[in-house]
């Protein structure tokens, strides 16, 4: 069938779509550690991964003033999409042992090796054998000197670390790069205190409601819009709407169905929001869709 000039435009005007995978939302999702620990200096070399509780904190006199550091990791990028923006980041942890009700400050540091549930002690973190840099994990090559979030503990009960920029900033790292998610490690910040331990509910008490909870509030990004402009010498032209520090694809098929679009222009992340625009020659004899996709 023959069109005009005129009307290909307006078939392809109409034919230009965005297929946006990631529709504009905000959302949450609460998650349990896929993996948590105690490392002890009661149990130098044995593993404690598999144990009710989490320990933070030294013994007492009767049991030798030990110290005891708890490891939590939280599988985000799963969870949660890789393009998306974390707003909220929230720590849940219940005591379900202390042996005072002394207020004392406990506090989360990002882990920065790997470690496994299965292999990690006051020594080692995985299997085989690879030691902390010092038994116990060293400030600086083993956990990042910054608090992520700290909080008073005063007995038993449920306690929350409260969303900081600190907490979003580790939780958005390790959304956006989930090689770099070790999680982290919960220290006693009187260590030096005797009888400041706190047994905290692991992942693997039977009591579900105890369970270490980590809530994430996020967002997604906007899907572009595409608007059409008049064309400008022999090239078919559009634009869309593009936020800043976010990468977009421009696609282009035959085929509306196709699953071997080409790429038209890849888009680095901008520094502000613009509107972006998409120039190629305009086809006489046949139809084109256009995908712009935010990634």
């Amino acid at each position: 069938m023959h069109h005009s000039r005129q009307e290909i435009v307006g078939i392809v005007a109409a034919l230009v779509t965005v297929f946006a995978p990631n529709i504009l939302s905000a959302d949450s999702v609460t998650l349990i550690p896929t993996e948590d620990a105690t490392i002890s200096e009661k149990s130098l070399d044995i593993p404690l991964g598999g144990q009710p509780t989490l320990d933070s904190g030294t013994t007492g006199p009767n049991e030798g003033l030990k110290m005891n550091r708890a490891l939590l990791k939280f599988t985000v990028a799963a969870n949660i999409p890789t393009n998306a923006t974390v707003t909220s980041a929230t720590l849940t942890m219940t005591v379900v042992q202390a042996p005072t009700t002394t207020g004392l400050w406990f506090s989360l540091h990002k882990i920065l090796p790997g470690w496994s549930e299965s292999a990690v002690t006051w020594t080692n973190r995985l299997s085989p054998a690879a030691p902390w840099s010092a038994p116990g994990g060293e400030e600086g090559p083993d956990y990042s000197s910054l608090v992520t979030q700290s909080n008073l503990i005063t007995g038993t009960g449920t306690f929350t670390f409260a969303s900081n920029s600190n907490l979003v900033a580790d939780v958005q790292d390790w959304v956006s790069n989930p090689v770099t998610n070790s999680g982290w490690i919960l220290i006693c910040d009187q260590e030096d205190l005797e009888r400041s331990v706190r047994k905290f509910a692991s992942r693997e008490t039977s009591y579900a409601t105890n369970r270490p909870s980590l809530e994430v509030q996020f967002t997604r990004p906007f899907p572009p819009t595409l608007t059409v402009i008049p064309m400008t010498n022999g090239n078919f032209q559009f634009f869309f709407n593009a936020e800043s520090n976010r990468n977009y694809l421009v696609l282009h098929g035959g085929d509306c169905a196709t699953t071997n679009w080409a790429v038209l222009k890849n888009i680095t992340p901008l520094l502000a929001p613009t509107n972006v625009l998409v120039s190629e020659p305009f086809l006489t004899n046949s139809n084109r869709f256009y995908r712009v996709l935010a990634l």
